[in-house]
């Protein structure tokens, strides 16, 4: 860690029993395969917060996008037999965690990746007096990456974590002049990579 992070990383825990999440919430969610080249995803007994269901390829590029409204249950069929063979991924946003599936188009049809589906959460920002507090479940191995940068695009805090668990981290603000800020928090999950920000007005005590 450099020296200009020093002065703002107060806190840096990590643990599981730090974190807590609503996963149990999705519970409901089903993917599975049919004979005629389509993926039926069924969602049941989730939060009443919009869901956004998106199919990539294995670049990222999107091939379909849609949001919609949870009800007791939805199900969805989508046909995937247009579809060049390769490795694609479907990806369901709800509003405190994505979830990713990989696919994969063969000749054989659609088959469901032998790689697990996995979960990436969404952080969680809380700014209080002179404190910018970040939580965030990671369970992959991949790197998160964290960035504050002021409002000139300058960074003034950055950090590589790659640790499995609970990211806790506490910010403080109090060395930095009056301005906006902005903190990013960026994920790759199996080829979807996604970007959070929070942005952050502070004006030091006189």
């Amino acid at each position: 860690m450099n020296i200009k992070n020093k002065f703002l990383l107060t806190i840096a825990i990590l643990g599981m029993a730090c974190f807590t999440t609503n996963a149990e919430n999705v519970t409901g969610l089903s993917l599975r395969v049919t004979k005629q080249h389509s993926l039926v995803l069924s969602l049941n007994n989730i939060c009443n917060n919009p869901v956004q269901i998106t199919l990539k390829d294995k670049v990222g590029e999107t091939l379909h996008n849609e949001i919609i409204k949870q009800n007791d249950l939805i199900s969805r069929v989508y046909n995937l037999k247009n579809l060049s063979f390769g490795d694609y991924s479907i990806v369901i946003t709800f509003s405190d965690q994505i979830k990713i599936q990989p696919i994969e188009i063969g000749i054989n049809g659609v088959a469901l990746s032998n790689s697990e589906m996995q979960t990436m959460f969404n952080p969680v920002f809380d700014q209080h007096n002179e404190f910018l507090d970040l939580s965030m479940l990671n369970l992959s191995n991949n790197e998160v990456q964290l960035i504050l940068k002021d409002n000139d695009g300058r960074a003034v805090y950055s950090e590589c974590v790659t640790e499995l668990g609970s990211i806790q981290r506490r910010l403080n603000l109090s060395n930095l002049a009056k301005g906006s800020y902005t903190l990013t928090v960026a994920v790759e999950e199996i080829g979807v990579f996604k970007i959070f920000e929070e942005i952050v007005d502070w004006s030091p005590k006189i």
